[in-house]
C-alpha cells in the first residue's frame, strides 16, 4: 500500500474530492480547513507536534476503499491510492492526521449514534432527565492521562460527516475533544504512521491501559443508557395504550380537558404523558389533530 510515499494517511474519498476540485491537496484551504480546540496532556501535545515535523517535508499520500459511504468504508474492499503531495505545511499534517485517526480509531462513538433516535422524544417530559443523565456521565468521562491538560488547535475539514457529527450532535457524553484525545492515544500505540517516532515503552504501555480503561467506561455508560432508553420506551408504550382507553371513553383527547385529566390520574398517568403519546400516534398516522387541537383516530 506504501507505494513511493513517504507517509500515507487514510483519508474518505468525498474528502479527497473536495480537496482536488479547490486545488488543496497539500495546501491549506480557507473555505474547507475549520478549526477548533482540544485540551491534550503534556505528553500527547508534544508526541504530537513530534510528529507534525516528522511529516514536514516528505511525500505524502492517502488511501480510502472503493465500497463507500458517508459514514463507513469497507476495507474488505479493494483499495485506491493518491498522492498529497509534499507537506510543508503543520496546519496539513494536522488536517490528515485529524482525518486519520477519528476514522480509523472513533467507532467507539458508533455505540452512541443510536441515541439520536432519542431526538423523537425531545418534547417527552422524561427527554429532560435522560438528557441530564447523558450529561452527567459526560462530565465524568475522560481519558486517564493526568489532569493537567493544554488547549491546542485543530483542523477539520467541514465535508467529513463523522467528524462534524461528533462536534455537533447533542445527545451525547462524548466530546469531540474526549474522542480526540482518545483516538491520538490509540493511534500513538498502534499505528504504523507513528512507529517512527521514539516514544518510551513505558508511555506506551500508560496510553495502552488508558485506552482500555476508556473502552471499558464507554460500554459501561452506554448499557445505562440504552437501559433508559428501554424504561421510557415502556412508558410510552403503556401511555399509548392507555389513550386508546381514553379515546373509547371520551371519543377524543383534549390535552387540557378537565374530565381526561381526572380519569388519567385515577389510573395513574398525567396530561403531559398522554398528550405526548398523542403526538406519537399523531406521527404515525393513527390520530389526527382538529384546528381546535383535538385528538381524534383517523
Amino acid at each position: 500500500m506504501q507505494e513511493d510515499f513517504e507517509i500515507l494517511f487514510y483519508v474518505p474519498k468525498y474528502v479527497v474530492d473536495v480537496y482536488k476540485s479547490h486545488k488543496t491537496l497539500n495546501k491549506i484551504d480557507i473555505t474547507e480547513d475549520r478549526q477548533t480546540t482540544v485540551a491534550l496532556p503534556a505528553s500527547l501535545v508534544y508526541w504530537r507536534q513530534r510528529f507534525f515535523r516528522y511529516t514536514y517535508d516528505k511525500l505524502a499520500g492517502y488511501y480510502h476503499y472503493t465500497k463507500s459511504d458517508e459514514d463507513q468504508e469497507d476495507p474488505n474492499s479493494d483499495v485506491v491510492t493518491g498522492e498529497i503531495g509534499t507537506i510543508r505545511s503543520f496546519i496539513v499534517s494536522n488536517r490528515y492526521l485529524t482525518i486519520h485517526i477519528i476514522y480509523k480509531y472513533a467507532r467507539l462513538y458508533d455505540t452512541f449514534k443510536v441515541l439520536k433516535e432519542m431526538e423523537h422524544f425531545s418534547s417527552n417530559a422524561e427527554f429532560d432527565n435522560f438528557l441530564s443523565l447523558v450529561r452527567e456521565y459526560g462530565n465524568h468521562l475522560a481519558m486517564n492521562l493526568g489532569t493537567e491538560k493544554k488547549a491546542v488547535h485543530v483542523y477539520t475539514p467541514r465535508s467529513c460527516p463523522a467528524i462534524a457529527t461528533l462536534q455537533e450532535f447533542p445527545i451525547n457524553p462524548l466530546t469531540f475533544s474526549v474522542v480526540y484525545n482518545y483516538c491520538l492515544a490509540k493511534f500513538f500505540v498502534e499505528d504504523e504512521l507513528a512507529s517512527t517516532l521514539p516514544i518510551p515503552d513505558s508511555l506506551l504501555e500508560e496510553y495502552k491501559v488508558a485506552c482500555e480503561e476508556f473502552e471499558e467506561k464507554i460500554s459501561t455508560i452506554s448499557e445505562d443508557l440504552w437501559f433508559a432508553i428501554e424504561k421510557i420506551k415502556a412508558k410510552l408504550d403503556s401511555a399509548k395504550s392507555f389513550l386508546e382507553n381514553v379515546l373509547e371513553e371520551f371519543g377524543y383527547f383534549k390535552p387540557d380537558d378537565l374530565q381526561i385529566a381526572d380519569f388519567a390520574a385515577q389510573h395513574g398517568f398525567n396530561m403531559a404523558q398522554l398528550h405526548y403519546a398523542a403526538q406519537v400516534l399523531e406521527r404515525e398516522g393513527k390520530l389526527r389533530r382538529t384546528k381546535r387541537g383535538v385528538f381524534v383516530r383517523v
